[in-house]
């Protein structure tokens, strides 16, 4: 059974991001909305930047932050992808942003329903994905199929 999520005792500070912000033009950091590691066995096998889907598209990715986070994942030999979610219900779409990520999703981009999606995270980690493995009900639409502006 999956363990329960533990809502932090701290949130993350707008204030240090502005203060960051001004110690100057030579003194730049990546602000990460949402970042997960996706790993098995204590083995990360991708990096995925997570953004609401009313975000802008296509990801940033000749943005300086972008190139950093890239070098990053290049550096680390993992795949590094965007995911755009639908939350009523989820669903997803993936960009993938370096040349690892391509080598796992070919094209531009890939819209995937939840079900789908999680398959391919279970593929990520070289696993199948079992209906007793999961203990909620996957929805099968697509990103095209949702109505959701909220």
């Amino acid at each position: 059974m999956a363990s329960k999520i533990r809502h932090p005792k701290y949130f993350r500070d707008l204030d240090l991001a502005q203060r960051h912000l001004a110690y100057g033009d030579n003194c730049p950091c990546l602000d990460i909305d949402y970042l997960l590691v996706e790993y098995s066995h204590s083995i990360p096998v991708a990096i995925i930047d997570y953004k609401y889907h009313l975000a802008p598209e296509p990801p940033p990715t000749s943005s300086a932050s972008y190139k950093a986070m890239t070098k990053l994942c290049d550096n680390a030999g993992l795949p590094f992808f965007t995911a755009y979610y639908w939350r009523n219900p989820f669903a997803y779409r993936i960009y993938p942003v370096n040349r690892s990520a391509r080598e796992r999703i070919s094209g531009d981009f890939k819209d995937m329903s939840e079900k789908t999606y999680i398959k391919w995270l279970y593929w990520l980690r070289g696993l199948s994905l079992s209906k007793e493995k999961i203990n909620i009900s996957l929805s099968d639409m697509m990103p095209n199929e949702i109505d959701d502006e909220q």
